[in-house]
């Protein structure tokens, strides 16, 4: 890869970045290096300031090991004239998640490498010295960067080796509680609205004691904002009664996890009220879970569905097999949801409405 293929514009955040940090040794290497060579360069200098335990310097260079990756990346983009809009703009989103990824991996390789804390001497020659916390601001970024693989990965099962790192991490044997604050900060932060919800159910479904309070509470937060549903059914539903709760006692965290194993199982259940009812001629329609304004409840939702028949006796028909069918379901639910019940149905040809039939079941 020649030089000015590197550099495509002429131009170098990295540069400028050392050039500003006033590191001219480095500044003159790096000039006469290619993209490739300064990744390297930059690890071997990151690698030496964390075995001197200088956390400054550390990450001072592994933010520069990051900018390093992203513009050998972006030198790997290839957009032509004769791609279209919509074809150049799905190429730079593919090679954004590439390129979060790599840093993540990278990450990971290098975290290994860390030492776990620093020995402090002691002034007595018999006795063993302390072991100090160390590397504090290095290590939470480079957590941050294997979170970004987490919630960018583009499959849940390579996003959850990024999880997993994170948490082996946390219950290493010597992780202080400082790092540990540290890593549920991380978590906190990563799982914003920018979070994919599906990950989160994910994640809460395969390691439902790992951080459920924290992802629980994501969770809520974000279906509550964006009236998330999954197919079948709305989250935001039994969502709304919590969208607003927060962590405000360890006793509230530890009831916001709860909630959030109820809100996957209910979901569950609700979904699952629906399956197998497409391709059926007849038999009652598929049920529309709606949010009940009079009555928001965590644990109690409003079922309807609206029919067209010639008569009412029709219509009553159809809402009582629903009715049964709803009936026999929760025999087995394991997390009790009150159900409304409500239809309304429309003569055909004549676009008149009767009042809504409801029911409680």
């Amino acid at each position: 890869m020649s030089k000015d293929r590197d550099e495509k514009d002429g131009k170098s955040l990295l540069l400028e970045l050392v050039e500003k940090a006033k590191c001219w040794v480095a500044l003159e290497v790096l000039k006469r290096s290619t993209l490739v060579e300064r990744r390297e360069i930059v690890v071997r200098a990151f690698r030496e300031a964390c075995a001197y335990h200088d956390d400054e310097n550390a990450l001072l260079w592994f933010a520069w090991l990051l900018q390093a990756i992203q513009e050998d990346e972006d030198s790997r983009l290839e957009l032509t004239e004769a791609m279209d809009f919509l074809a150049k703009e799905t190429a730079k989103k593919s090679a954004e998640i590439q390129t979060i990824l790599i840093k993540a991996d990278i990450a990971k390789g290098l975290y290994l490498e860390l030492p776990n804390f620093r020995l402090e001497p002691s002034r007595y020659a018999d006795q063993p010295g302390t072991r100090l916390a160390t590397l504090i601001k290095t290590k939470k970024a480079m957590l941050e960067a294997i979170a970004g693989g987490w919630r960018s990965a583009p499959t849940d099962d390579v996003a959850d080796e990024f999880f997993m790192f994170i948490y082996k991490v946390d219950s290493g044997p010597s992780v202080a509680s400082d790092d540990r604050e540290l890593i549920n900060e991380i978590i906190r932060k990563v799982t914003d609205v920018r979070f994919p919800l599906a990950r989160l159910m994910y994640t809460l479904r395969n390691h439902p004691d790992l951080y459920a309070d924290i992802l629980a509470h994501a969770w809520v937060k974000n279906g509550y904002c964006y009236e998330y549903r999954s197919e079948g059914s709305h989250v935001g539903l039994i969502l709304g009664a919590v969208g607003d709760f927060y962590k405000a006692s360890p006793e509230a965290t530890m009831l916001l996890g709860r909630v959030g194993a109820k809100i996957l199982v209910a979901d569950h259940q609700l979904r699952n009220l629906n399956k197998g009812r497409q391709g059926l001629i007849f038999g009652p329609p598929n049920l529309e879970f709606v949010r009940d304004k009079d009555n928001p409840k965590f644990d109690e939702v409003l079922a309807c569905f609206k029919v067209v028949v010639f008569e009412e006796k029709e219509f009553h028909q159809q809402f009582e097999a629903t009715r049964d069918r709803i009936i026999e379901a929760k025999k087995s639910w394991t997390v009790p949801v009150r159900i409304k019940l409500r239809g309304e149905f429309t003569f055909r040809y004549k676009h008149q409405i009767t009042l809504p039939r409801t029911e409680d079941i």
